[in-house]
């Protein structure tokens, strides 16, 4: 069972049917978004129903936290990766400033059950060597050549924010070489009027030199009771590898990524018009007060690519996936596997 948000829920599903509504019929109720941002007591009622992660993420137990990390040669550099869990490859791709320790061990375990779970430092980032490029084309580059240096067979992608742009255009400039993909807290390129940036005071958190662990929590999560204490539970299950608020790269990569997102932003690739273009099956998923990437962005990503399935978490921001990490997991396994 897909999950949405509770407004969409009692307009769409009947008898505990929920399967991922239409982007058209989500658009519709979207004219005015404010009605979708302001969930308020309706995103309480439907977390009652849908419970958010409550993995306690036993060290001993958690493949995510004793992976070794492994090194292939591309070309540019050594990227560090690490593979764990079974069936077929499932290649993750991360977020701004983020490392393969700044993902959540409980989303990581739970993906496992079903998938093995590719983890990758992109060039300059924490553990791989080279030079991170300033444009994503380069970023979904590196995607491609550690694709073929591992040689998977058509792995299936899952991108978060800056990772989900990434896929984007890997999925268009390399179409032979992956399976489907999953769209999270992210965005489409900024070519339609309807595109909602991030907040200033988002992005001037996202620029600070160093996090705290609030930063983190502003960052991706609610500032309701519920976002708070899931922002804290995720923190400390990051920490258990790695500190959550560590810095994994350096500022002349912060620079060099916030190059190459600014372009994709601004549209400058002509990424938006092309996702029409699009040939796999995608995913979109995102929290439904996303500060980063606001709801609204999803709901364009999921109506221009042909095809594409949308969900939406409830008192859920940028980390949504976090948040309720069982709960994604699997909807993300029922959609890789259908």
């Amino acid at each position: 069972m897909i999950a949405v948000i509770k407004t969409i829920n009692d307009k769409y599903h009947q008898n505990g049917d929920c399967r991922p509504i239409s982007p058209q019929a989500m658009e519709k109720d979207m004219i005015n978004r404010r009605t979708l941002m302001a969930t308020g007591a309706l995103a309480a009622a439907a977390l009652a129903a849908m419970p958010a992660s409550t993995a306690s993420a036993e060290n001993h137990a958690s493949q995510a936290l004793t992976a070794q990390s492994r090194t292939v040669e591309i070309e540019g550099g050594t990227i560090a990766y690490r593979r764990f869990g079974q069936g077929r490859p499932l290649l993750f791709i991360q977020r701004f400033r983020g490392g393969m320790d700044d993902w959540d061990p409980a989303l990581l375990d739970a993906l496992a059950h079903g998938r093995e779970v590719i983890l990758f430092d992109s060039l300059g980032v924490s553990e791989s060597t080279g030079e991170t490029p300033s444009t994503l084309e380069g970023a979904a580059d590196i995607a491609a050549h550690l694709i073929a240096a591992l040689g998977l067979d058509k792995p299936d992608i899952i991108g978060w924010s800056m990772g989900g742009m990434t896929a984007q255009i890997l999925a268009l400039r390399y179409p032979d070489a992956i399976g489907k993909v999953i769209l999270a807290g992210t965005t489409p390129a900024g070519g339609t009027p309807e595109f909602t940036p991030p907040s200033q005071d988002w992005f001037a958190v996202a620029g600070q030199p160093q996090y705290t662990v609030d930063d983190l929590t502003f960052l991706f999560f609610t500032d309701t009771p519920a976002g708070q204490a899931a922002g804290a539970a995720s923190a400390e299950r990051i920490s258990a590898r790695r500190p959550a608020q560590e810095m994994k790269t350096t500022p002349a990569v912060m620079a060099a990524q916030v190059a190459a997102t600014t372009s994709f932003l601004r549209n400058e690739g002509g990424w938006y018009e092309r996702l029409p273009e699009i040939n796999t099956a995608v995913l979109v998923a995102n929290g439904d007060r996303d500060a980063s990437f606001p709801v609204i962005n999803s709901v364009i990503l999921a109506r221009e690519i042909p095809g594409a399935q949308l969900v939406i978490y409830p008192d859920a921001g940028h980390g949504f996936h976090f948040q309720y990490a069982e709960r994604f997991a699997e909807d993300a396994l029922q959609f890789l596997n259908d």
